[in-house]
């Protein structure tokens, strides 16, 4: 660090900044020239030994439940985004959405001295998370809410916009309105449910069990349970689906029955995904403010970090619906019908 500094003609705290603390701290310019000089004698800060003596790592973790689903993609970047603006690394682990796994990560993370943990939870308790409770760690719960624990959580309103979504279907003339939905353990699968019945309430319509469908939140089961719902009896006109990549194969499930949207049809499901505007006719979609969940998280952790006793915080945003062309009337009504 000192040969970097003579390089650059500043003092090793000034180097130490450009090297670990926000862009912002230094100069255009000033930075410039120390990462020349790093770039030309080959330096890198030992930041285990750095940790190791101020007793305090500059790195969290974003334990994520399925690093597939293109939802996390944008909160990935707001929480990262915001970690570097302080000074903060962020190390990604993924669940796919496994108990299990997601124990190990977390027992992982406890021993890599992490300063905290943004987590989006299995929904089931385990010997990693009671770990890094214990470990005193500071935890924020993201998207899905925690059990048995008072944590800092960022999450979006489920019930509103579930509820929202499927009143638009009924507002349309549905009647024999499905929903696919996610494990109970899980606390939005539970708000996005909830959503659902009070919408069929409001709009005098029964509640038909036969017609509510739990999947694990993946591709497959999306596809399975559509093709369930087709073959019954009396078919819904109209799908609510709790995901984007359950929506994704009650996609395919619809093109392999001939099926057309929203002539034979309607869909609407939570949470956007890629190229839902570019598909013909548009799929209808919650879109959730992904990366300011992602940012939402950082900051209440880097809080959390910054003052351990301060009270626990919930932010809950809002996700917009986005009305496209998968809502149509059903076969022989006209809306209002």
């Amino acid at each position: 660090m000192s040969e970097v500094a003579r390089r650059a003609g500043v003092s090793t705290a000034t180097v130490s900044r450009v090297l670990s603390g926000p862009a912002e701290s230094v100069r255009v310019e000033t930075r410039d020239k120390v990462m020349r000089a790093v770039a030309e004698t080959g330096y890198f800060p030992n930041r285990l030994a750095r940790n190791l003596r101020e007793r305090s790592a500059r790195i969290f973790a974003l334990v994520i439940s399925d690093i597939g689903n293109p939802f996390f993609t944008a909160i990935v970047r707001g929480c990262e985004d915001t970690a570097r603006a302080r000074g903060y690394s962020v190390i990604i682990a993924n669940t796919d959405e496994m108990p299990d796994l997601e124990s190990q990560r977390l027992l992982d993370m406890v021993a890599e001295g992490v300063a905290g943990v943004v987590l989006a939870s299995t929904g089931e308790n385990n010997q990693g998370l009671e770990q890094v409770a214990r470990s005193g760690i500071p935890i924020v719960a993201l998207d899905r809410r925690i059990g048995g624990l008072e944590l800092d959580t960022v999450t979006t309103d489920g019930a509103r916009g579930a509820h929202e979504a499927v009143d638009c279907l009924a507002r349309t003339g549905h009647r024999q309105i499905a929903m696919i939905g996610g494990p109970t353990e899980i606390s939005t699968m539970v708000e996005r449910r909830a959503g659902y019945e009070r919408a069929l309430r409001e709009h005098g319509i029964g509640l038909d069990p036969g017609l509510v469908r739990l999947g694990d939140l993946k591709e497959e089961s999306g596809h399975r349970m559509t093709l369930e719902l087709l073959d019954l009896p009396e078919p819904p006109t109209a799908l609510f689906v709790a995901n984007n990549l359950m929506a994704v194969g009650t996609l395919k499930a619809i093109a392999e029955r001939d099926l057309t949207i929203p002539n034979d049809l309607s869909i609407v499901c939570f949470d956007d995904f890629p190229a839902s505007e570019l598909i013909r006719p548009g799929i209808a979609a919650l879109v959730q403010p992904t990366y300011e969940l992602g940012v939402a998280a950082a900051e209440l952790l880097l809080r959390r970090i910054a003052e351990p006793d301060v009270p626990v915080r919930e932010v809950v945003l809002a996700a917009q619906l986005a009305v496209r062309g998968s809502i149509g009337a059903p076969r022989g009504r006209l809306p209002g019908d």
